[in-house]
């Protein structure tokens, strides 16, 4: 092949070209924020007051420490007017070209101090030429990969009518305008930006022309990063104004400022947002006094800034001396960050504070084509796939308003631009995964160089051009092939599994090289196997593993694994990116979680189970509603009814069985009582005095000891499917009713109540209905039917109904 490329008269680099890797891939590492350099010039004229000579040194101090990278230069120079008395200058340059790095921000608190309001004898008018001039001195010619800007601050207009050297006294503005045109053109031709901010007097019209006539390249293709005047009405908002310039000159985002009032004992927390795409940030803080004291906590509670490494963020915090701090993060965490800001008991009270971020993603796009040479007419695959310092990114909405392409042109063809998908469909051959593919038609008459370039635009993103170049294949290769490699998550010593795929048209015997290129930082992988041979005609398929060493970095890795020709290694044959998530093998719980929760369910549910059954069981084997009766000889001696408490067992003893007077009374522990409990069927039972159970039935009498017997009886309940109660269909009773039908008499009220047709004596048997009981103390007594016997004590027929209730209707 590379015989035919030279016999095509392609020149050795062109040729060297053929079959690149993707361009772009696995330089990540080195993607980082552009360094600035940057001359802020504040207006020191007369017109200001010592609120604004204090805004404007806020708005110096967030230029020094806000810059994203501490190989960002600044300086800062004063501006007055010199008016031809002795010891005046128009400039004066209070900061010179410094980088902003840690060791020097003491410094810059303490240059800045010395910005002022002028006095007439220092020259108090405006001069922005020599301003202007003094700027573009310091910077000179911009540098490549180091953009240069201008920060004009300023509250008035040019006014250099007391300055001799701009001519005579009625033509010196106009000289000086001259002047500033003049300069104002030279930072064009020098590429140096203008981001002008004015208040107060500003005239609007003359700062958009030094936004304008300044140089307009800038690190994007989006209009909100070209430079551009702003006119704010007060003071108060110049630095945080400036501090927006400072982000769009930078292309990078800047976050609303959270603002508070502070008060000793009464301290602020702030927040700020910084999003996924974020590679670098800063979180400025204007506290207004420098005794205020501030903290940083990251999104997932941890106190930073202190430390100068945690949780794969590097923090660089600037001193903490000045009006304005800040915290500068490489990689930082996602999410919202608190900033808590403290006063001591000597700051005033009501002191304004406010926080904000700035950040920037930076990103490289990795520009491939498959096949790398690729012959006339035929169909390729171009891919892009974006990347961060950390690696390539794999989630396709952390892409959410970025712009990127490809272009492709070559020695014979014109410029085509190469529509990209994510759908899977059009040669894209994942859906979803953030690599995004088009394909694209190489013209049939196409020959020598074919150049690919990548481009990416978007809010807060940088990304440089990444060109990709090869060539078109004069013949066909006799040997061509596909790779294919698995992407996921792996932990330290797992592996990924691909494949290869070689078609061998000549049946030369060749061996063929696969190799891992480009792997991000800290990645320690090996391919298997490292050869292949492709021994005769035909196609042939191999299987490859990479395989992730046990000291790998973790997250996310990328690289390039491709198949080169032993015999020749500069020309690639296949590739394809290498994609994986590295972190610890999950743990068990980790792995089976849904195992675990269905087992804790199984568990909650058979203890909810058990608690049910056995509060059913409690319920039904509940004895309180029972009440004992005591007879002898049909007569009755008493009766005794169970606590509200007493549960599955009713104990209680016989006192003075043998005597005139026996009576029941409630046990309290010891043996040789009684007990009443009822079994899971609701059958009641007895525990005689000898220690044997028996089924009762409710109302029957049970003889026991010297010739006395017991009955039991137990009101209706809800619960229970049909009634063992006598009298349950009195209309005037009710479950829990502690009285039958005929039991009336027992004194709690006054009146008469007629025993309802159906009632029954538990002891007698007899058939109630037509009795009509007799109620001590009631307004009438009616004497009750022939054959019935009062007692002459409250007591309850023998064995017969329950006991007295409260809510009886006629109790």
């Amino acid at each position: 092949m590379v015989a035919g490329l030279l016999a095509t008269g392609i020149a050795g680099p062109a040729a060297a070209a053929a079959g690149r890797p993707p361009a772009g891939a696995g330089s990540a590492a080195s993607v980082g924020p552009a360094a600035m350099r940057a001359v802020i010039l504040v207006d020191e004229s007369g017109s200001l007051d010592d609120d604004a000579v204090r805004r404007e040194k806020e708005a110096a101090q967030l230029l020094a420490f806000s810059s994203l990278t501490p190989d960002s230069e600044i300086a800062v120079v004063g501006f007055g007017s010199s008016n031809g008395e002795a010891g005046q200058h128009a400039v004066e340059v209070y900061c010179p070209l410094t980088k902003a790095e840690p060791a020097k921000q003491q410094f810059f608190v303490d240059c800045i101090d010395r910005l002022h309001r002028r006095e007439p004898s220092e020259g108090a008018d405006t001069d922005h030429a020599a301003a202007m001039t003094q700027a573009l001195s310091i910077l000179g010619r911009a540098q490549e990969g180091r953009p240069s800007f201008i920060f004009l601050l300023t509250d008035g207009r040019l006014d250099v009518a007391n300055s001799p050297q701009y001519g005579q006294p009625g033509a010196r503005n106009t000289e000086a305008q001259r002047r500033v045109d003049s300069q104002v053109a030279a930072a064009r031709s020098n590429g140096v930006q203008i981001w002008p901010l004015g208040f107060g007097d500003a005239d609007q019209a003359a700062l958009d022309r030094f936004a304008a006539g300044g140089a307009q390249q800038t690190c994007n293709n989006l209009p909100d990063n070209q430079p551009k005047a702003r006119v704010v009405t007060s003071p108060d908002v110049v630095a945080r104004s400036l501090f927006e310039a400072i982000g769009s000159a930078s292309c990078a985002q800047t976050t609303e400022f959270d603002t508070g009032k502070l008060s000793p004992g009464s301290p602020v927390e702030l927040t700020v947002s910084i999003p996924e795409i974020s590679t670098d940030g800063v979180i400025a803080v204007i506290k207004g006094d420098s005794r205020v004291e501030v903290s940083y906590v990251d999104p997932n509670g941890k106190e930073v800034g202190d430390t100068r490494e945690f949780d794969g963020s590097i923090f660089t915090r600037s001193t903490a001396n000045g009006t304005v701090e800040s915290l500068r993060v490489q990689n930082p965490r996602p999410g919202t960050w608190k900033i808590r800001l403290t006063a001591p008991a000597d700051v005033p009270p009501g002191q304004i504070v406010g926080a904000a971020a700035m950040w920037q993603g930076v990103l490289q796009a990795v520009v491939g084509l498959n096949p790398p040479v690729p012959q006339p007419g035929q169909q390729a695959v171009v891919s892009v796939q974006l990347q961060t310092r950390d690696g390539a990114i794999d989630d396709p909405d952390t892409l959410d308003g970025i712009q990127f392409g490809v272009r492709m042109s070559g020695d014979s063809i014109e410029q085509q631009t190469v529509r990209l998908t994510n759908d899977g469909r059009e040669g894209d051959a994942v859906a979803g995964d953030a690599e995004y593919s088009g394909h694209i038609t190489v013209p049939p008459d196409a020959k020598g160089a074919l150049t690919f370039v990548g481009t990416i635009d978007g809010p807060g993103v940088v990304g440089a051009s990444t060109v990709y170049t090869t060539v078109v294949a004069a013949q066909a290769s006799p040997i061509t092939a596909s790779l294919q490699l698995g992407r996921g998550h792996v932990a330290p010593g797992g592996s990924l599994t691909g494949s290869v795929v070689v078609d061998n048209t000549d049946g030369q015997a060749r061996t063929l090289s696969l190799q891992l290129r480009n792997l991000s930082n800290g990645a320690r992988a090996t391919i298997d196997p490292a050869t292949i041979a492709s021994q005769q005609r035909g196609r042939g398929e191999h299987r490859l593993t990479v395989t992730f060493g046990e000291d790998t970095a973790l997250g996310a890795t990328s690289g390039t694994v491709i198949l080169v020709d032993a015999a020749n290694p500069s020309t690639v044959l296949a590739w394809s990116r290498l994609n994986a998530d590295v972190g610890r093998p999950a743990s068990l719980l980790e792995r089976f979680w849904w195992l675990w929760v269905l087992a804790l369910a199984v568990v909650l549910a058979l203890l909810l189970l058990a608690a049910w059954l056995r509060q059913t069981d409690r319920r039904v084997r509940d004895v309180s509603d029972v009440t004992v009766y005591l007879s002898r000889g049909g007569q009755p001696m008493g009766h005794l009814q169970a606590r509200s408490d007493t549960g599955s067992r009713f104990p209680f003893v016989v006192l003075d069985a043998t005597g005139v007077a026996p009576h029941l009374d409630h046990s309290y522990g010891g043996g040789g009582g009684y007990a009443v409990t009822r079994n899971r069927h609701r059958v009641l039972q007895l525990r005689t005095a000898d220690g044997t159970t028996r089924d009762i039935s409710a109302g029957m009498p049970v003889e026991i000891e010297a010739g006395l017997a017991l009955t039991v009886t137990a009101a209706v309940r809800d619960d229970q499917p049909f009634s063992t109660v006598p009298g349950s269909d009195d209309l005037y009773e009710r479950a829990g009713d502690h009285r039958g039908s005929a039991d009336s008499w027992a004194g709690h009220g006054a009146g008469r109540a007629s025993a309802p047709a159906g009632s029954y004596d538990p002891v007698s048997g007899a058939d109630q209905s037509e009795v009509t009981t007799w109620i001590p103390g009631g307004p009438s007594q009616r004497p009750a039917p022939s054959g019935f016997n009062p007692p002459a004590s409250p007591e309850p027929p023998p064995g017969g109904g329950r006991s007295p209730r409260n809510d009886d209707l006629f109790d």
